[in-house]
């Protein structure tokens, strides 16, 4: 119903947006694909790492972020659709965040390549295994 409404609205940026909604929490794929994330915490470390991406790196948005939930209270867990079509909009509307994630994930691929910080990382381990064999 969302989609729906916001394919209606004609924004020029629907079907890419339509490939980010994402609803397993895996924030590397995220980084890695250079893909916004709309951030929905909702047990664990989830609210550490939407308060990290979406106010200190700036890599997504709120749909809501409670930092004071009350566990006996399950009525303030409710998330209006205005809420939802909110955050999407505002995921779909910067253009900044955009580029922003666009770059975090060029930077994470080039950790991979010869000469990057995983890739010698990953080196240093195997010659760990090998010498300790």
């Amino acid at each position: 119903m969302i989609l729906h409404s916001l394919q209606s609205s004609n924004s020029k940026t629907f079907f890419q947006t339509k490939k980010e909604i994402k609803q397993d929490g895996n924030n590397n794929q995220s980084m890695w694909f250079g893909v916004p994330m709309a951030a929905w915490p909702i047990y664990a470390e989830q609210q550490m790492n939407a308060f990290e991406m979406v106010v200190e790196l700036g890599l997504g948005v709120e749909i809501k972020l409670d930092y004071k939930k009350d566990m006996y209270n399950p009525k303030n867990d409710i998330v209006t659709t205005e809420e939802i079509e909110s955050g999407i909009r505002r995921l779909m509307d910067d253009d900044e965040m955009r580029e922003k994630m666009k770059d975090m994930g060029n930077m994470s691929r080039l950790t991979v390549r010869k000469g990057g910080s995983s890739y010698a990382s990953v080196g240093l381990l195997i010659q760990d295994f090998i010498g300790n064999a």
